[in-house]
């Protein structure tokens, strides 16, 4: 097994080791967290002059605790320093500092003696495994999935209604109404990859929001009072984006976690108005579809059960401009034409940019 260059200052290689006679349990400190092709690993204060040889398995403990997060077998040895690889799905439980144990079959011969002029090892001469270039791309990954609250959508949109005659503008038969901006009924979802360095990964990620339904009842001509005009309007929202997120332990189970991306909206209202009573007939059944660019960014926390992680999010979106479409059936209503009742439908649901907040409740499983 290779691993990266040791790079390690003198003063960290003599400065701690203890050892309790009785239970013949040795601590060291974790002195550097790195990766190379085969995953991450982490070098620790134990060496040859301890006792500890290839293959003697060392364990990782709780901040808080004696108790052992997991164990591993060292992968490579030298006089003052040794390395293991950490097992996948236990990255955030090691960091710069913590405790290592070994429990020897017998007492160690000697505790780490003074530094000496012939004992003395720099950064420069500490013996080396070269080993290839950092990757870019570590091997553990992550999925993410759960539910996904829009408060407001980065694509405004509105319910509309029908306006029996007489109105104020003749070319204009549909008003917009009620806004569909909250959407309770969504599901998120994401996959990334650690990137750079352990505990920051570059991923995509996504939802699917829909809003309640609009629904309004109103009269067809104020002269026939068995005519009304039945209106639905439903807007179902697409989200997806490329973005870069770090996660950090704040305690032994809780952390936080931060990202930033670009990606886009796509918002589809859908429209129905049907006449009812004395004659029926479909005055429109159309869908406006809008998208956008957007910048994201979102922060939250976790709480780590073995390899999943319990989160809760807050997210923003930021669209940078909106162009919409318009497909259906748009017939001619009341002497108005179809081509203006396409743009007075239009008009009405009003897709314009508005500013996303949501929230994201889930779990993300680690690999």
């Amino acid at each position: 097994m290779n691993f990266s260059t040791l790079k390690i200052p003198t003063l960290f290689l003599t400065g701690f080791v203890s050892m309790n006679a009785s239970a013949k349990t040795m601590e060291f400190k974790v002195l550097e967290l790195d990766q190379n092709q085969t995953g991450p690993y982490a070098l620790f204060s134990g060496g040859k002059i301890d006792g500890l040889s290839v293959g003697d398995e060392v364990c990782v403990q709780k901040p808080v605790s004696k108790d052992h997060v997991f164990c591993a077998k060292i992968a490579s040895l030298r006089k003052r320093a040794a390395a293991f690889y950490i097992p996948a799905g236990h990255q955030t439980d090691v960091a710069m500092g913590s405790i290592v144990t070994f429990k020897s079959a017998k007492e160690a011969d000697a505790v780490a003696a003074p530094e000496t002029s012939e004992t003395s090892e720099t950064s420069e001469n500490l013996e080396q495994v070269q080993s290839p270039s950092k990757p870019w791309f570590f091997p553990a990954q992550h999925f993410d999935v759960g539910y996904h609250l829009q408060i407001t959508s980065a694509i405004e949109t509105n319910a509309v209604s029908f306006q029996a005659l007489p109105r104020d503008n003749l070319n204009e038969p549909w008003t917009g109404r009620q806004a569909l901006n909250l959407a309770p009924l969504g599901l998120g979802f994401g996959y990334a990859r650690d990137f750079l360095r352990e505990g920051d990964h570059l991923g995509i990620r996504g939802f699917y929001a829909k809003s309640q339904k609009g629904s309004f009842d109103n009269d067809y001509d104020l002269s026939d009072l068995n005519s009304h005009v039945e209106s639905d309007t439903l807007a179902t929202t697409l989200g997806l984006a490329v973005f870069y997120g770090i996660d950090r332990n704040l305690a032994e189970n809780i952390g936080y976690r931060a990202s930033g991306g670009a990606g886009i909206r796509r918002t589809s209202v859908a429209i129905s108005s049907k006449l009812k009573g004395t004659s029926e007939a479909t005055l429109l059944d159309g869908n406006i579809i809008a998208t956008a660019p957007v910048i994201e960014l979102g922060t939250g926390a976790y709480y780590k059960t073995s390899d999943i992680h319990w989160t809760a999010d807050f997210m923003v979106a930021v669209p940078l401009s909106v162009t919409t479409a318009t497909t259906g059936t748009f017939n001619s209503v009341q002497d108005v034409a179809t081509e203006d009742v396409k743009a007075n439908v239009g008009d009405a649901v009003g897709s314009a940019k508005g500013f996303e907040i949501s929230l994201a409740l889930g779990l993300t499983k680690s690999i």
